[in-house]
């Protein structure tokens, strides 16, 4: 789960920040703005939206509120959460629809409970969304809808069974950002969603999607992608379920 925290005084930044990490997961990624042009730069250039968003209002330049409104219209799923000291921009911070209002001086035991709140919302979809932007364009592409993610000269192209999405990223950062979400390193410049894997041939070193799609594995990673898809079929298997 990415963690944003935007927030414009230093020494309450860096505690909101040392609390934040002492209660996050390992494979958590948390990150501090000391304003909001820094966070939507910085989200508006990433793979995924941000989950949670803990957001002070009142700050110079770009407040709170014109932060979260610029952030909503490209990251709709980003769960805000208002953090501040002055109970009055209650109000004017409910307009947003904020998952949460809280007020400083925030508890470790209050944001422990705030972080897993978020991360069962930010559970219930499943596998979530890869934002494809560019300059004039924007799309979310649901992860579980994704076929197989490929890299040439530099530009990536996800394939979903209606269309393939242009996107200039690294494949080795898409890779790590899709860590833990069913998806295999078949070769040097392809990514394949385990979801929609029919059957691997470890013969022909290929693996057949469900859209009667043949995909190359290299021979070097055809025992571990097999080993993977494996893992991969028997988490899907609910606990307590056996043969029939």
């Amino acid at each position: 789960m990415w963690i944003g925290i935007c927030e414009d005084n230093r020494a309450y930044r860096n505690r909101l920040e040392k609390d934040v990490r002492s209660v996050a997961r390992p494979c958590d990624r948390v990150t501090a703005y000391s304003n909001g042009s820094d966070l939507l730069s910085d989200t508006d250039s990433a793979a995924f939206p941000m989950d949670v968003l803990l957001l002070d209002i009142e700050m110079p330049a770009l407040s709170g509120i014109d932060t979260a409104r610029e952030l909503q219209k490209t990251s709709p799923f980003t769960q805000i959460v208002i953090v501040t000291s002055h109970s009055g921009y209650a109000l004017q911070g409910y307009e947003l629809r904020p998952s949460n209002y809280l007020m400083k001086p925030v508890s470790v035991n209050v944001l422990r409970a705030e972080l897993e709140r978020a991360r069962r919302i930010a559970g219930r979809d499943i596998g979530g969304t890869l934002r494809v932007s560019s300059k004039d364009t924007a799309a979310f592409i649901p992860i579980r809808d994704i076929l197989y993610i490929e890299c040439f000269c530099h530009t990536l192209y996800i394939h979903t069974p209606d269309n393939t999405y242009k996107y200039n990223h690294t494949l080795k950062g898409v890779s790590e950002a899709l860590s833990g979400k069913g998806f295999c390193r078949v070769n040097r410049s392809m990514l394949v969603n385990l979801r929609h894997v029919l059957c691997i041939d470890k013969t022909a070193s290929s693996v057949l999607l469900v859209n009667n799609y043949t995909l190359s594995v290299s021979p070097l990673r055809i025992s571990e992608v097999l080993e993977e898809y494996l893992r991969y079929r028997q988490s899907m298997i609910p606990a307590g379920a056996g043969p029939a």
